[in-house]
This record gives C-alpha cells, sequence and structure tokens, in this order.
C-alpha cells in the first residue's frame, strides 16, 4: 500500500464517514453543527496557548525554497505529483533553511518543515492537503490517530457542495466560536486561531489532527464575493522549537496560496 493510501486510512478513521468525495478519502471536515461534540477524545490538560509570536513587519531578503511535489487522489482518479521546482519567497535565510513547499496537482504551494511527506485530495466541493513527518507514513496498522505534528490544508468553494464547509467556518470564527479557541482576526476576512493542547476546536474538528499534547495554530481565510464566498483553512502543530516556523507557514498563508 502506497504512503498516501496509508495516509487517507488515518484519515477516515479519524473523521468517520462524510458526503463528499474528497472528505472520505484525505480529511476535510465532515459537515457538523457548529461547536457539536466529535469522537475526538481530548487526551491532555487544557491549557490556553498564544499564537506563536506576531508577524515581523521589517522587510525581508527573497530567498529561494525548494517546491516538493505531492500526489493527489479524487474524484477523476489519481494525479502525479508536479516536477520539483523552487520558489522565491520573503524569508529570513534561517527560516528558509528549515522549510520547503509542498504542492499538488490542484491546492497551491504550502509551507511546511522541510523532508517531510504529503499527499492530496479534490473534488468538486474543493481540495486538501496534509504534510507529516516521513517517519508518520506506512502500512494501515501504522496510521493511527494523528496527535503529533502535522500540517493540513483546505480549500473549500462555496458554489457547489463546498458551501457547507464554508458557512461552518464562518459560523465558528465570526458567531460562535469554540469557548477552548483563542481568535485573532488580523482583518475582516482573516481570523488565526490556536486551539489549546488536548482539546477540540478549529485545528482538531476542522482537520485529521486529533487533540494531543501540542496546541494547533492556524487561519481561516475568507475570499471571493460574499455571495459566492470561498475558504481557505489551516491548520499548524509543531513543537515549541519551530514556533517561528509555525510563524513563517501562517503569514505566508495570509499573503496568498
Amino acid at each position: 500500500m502506497t504512503p498516501a493510501a496509508a495516509s487517507s486510512i488515518r484519515v477516515a478513521r479519524v473523521l468517520g464517514g462524510c458526503l463528499s468525495y474528497i472528505a472520505i478519502l484525505l480529511g476535510p471536515a465532515c459537515h457538523r453543527q457548529p461547536g457539536s461534540g466529535t469522537s475526538k477524545t481530548p487526551s491532555t490538560a487544557r491549557a490556553k496557548s498564544p499564537p506563536p509570536g506576531a508577524r515581523d513587519p521589517s522587510p525581508r531578503p527573497k530567498v529561494a525554497v525548494p517546491v516538493v511535489g505531492c500526489p493527489s487522489e479524487g474524484q477523476v482518479g489519481p494525479l502525479p505529483a508536479p516536477e520539483p521546482a523552487t520558489r522565491d519567497v520573503a524569508l529570513s535565510p534561517d527560516i528558509a533553511s528549515q522549510v520547503s513547499f509542498y504542492q499538488a496537482e490542484m491546492f497551491p504551494p504550502l509551507l511546511a518543515p522541510r523532508g517531510w511527506a504529503c499527499s492530496a485530495a479534490y473534488g468538486s466541493d474543493g481540495s486538501t492537503m496534509l504534510i507529516e513527518p516521513s517517519a508518520n507514513r506506512g502500512e494501515p496498522a501504522e496510521a493511527g490517530p494523528l496527535t503529533g505534528p502535522a500540517v493540513f490544508g483546505s480549500a473549500w468553494t462555496g458554489i457547489t457542495s463546498g458551501r457547507e464547509v464554508v458557512a461552518e467556518l464562518q459560523t465558528l470564527i465570526f458567531a460562535q466560536p469554540h469557548p477552548e479557541d483563542r481568535l485573532v482576526q488580523r482583518h475582516s476576512r482573516f481570523v488565526e486561531y490556536t486551539t489549546p493542547a488536548g482539546t477540540i476546536g478549529l485545528g482538531t474538528e476542522q482537520s485529521p489532527l486529533e487533540p494531543g499534547p501540542l496546541p494547533v495554530h492556524g487561519a481561516v481565510r475568507i475570499v471571493g464575493p460574499s455571495s459566492e464566498p470561498e475558504a481557505h483553512f489551516l491548520a499548524v502543530r509543531l513543537p515549541p522549537d519551530l514556533d517561528r516556523v509555525t510563524r513563517a507557514i501562517i503569514d505566508q498563508m495570509s499573503e496568498g496560496w
């Protein structure tokens, strides 16, 4: 069995049945009532965790960062990984040396720690990408709950079957947030969040990441006209010594996928 298939099995175990092809395959959120319970069980004490630092407004030189191709599965069949490339971005050299972009045929480049493995899924409702340490990949017996480091991104369209997820994300960041989540609204359509360790919130309910010993940081961005909005979602769980990498991943999302 391929690593991508093992990852898909992990996600299916975590999230259970969903209606859309993409959700079944690689782990976007199943449609639920915002804030409702899930089968995910908190595993550690609840502790508030602030977002990993503030954005650095100082000018940064552009440096070349590797772009890694990721295979995709979707409703019209598998798609091969794009060819390796490089991308010039404004990052400090020390951060640039620790990260790569990961890109699939139907998902834009997403920043994550260098040397990890990735897989993606696509459908009429949108697309998703899961990036995790290479050592996490294996046969189904090894593909247990994802409680460790990972980066997950999803992009949902509001004009097809993804409209339910878009509406749910808007509710969770603007009207009825999870009580444990900490939200920081950067502007009217971009909200950063932190789901504390061991809790259910945006970071663990809207991604294949299970509650675990580390917090989940991320962001939600609403784009497009209000009549047909799209939602971009990011969940990042890295150890504290990579807080600056977490900050860089969120900043890259805010600048546009």
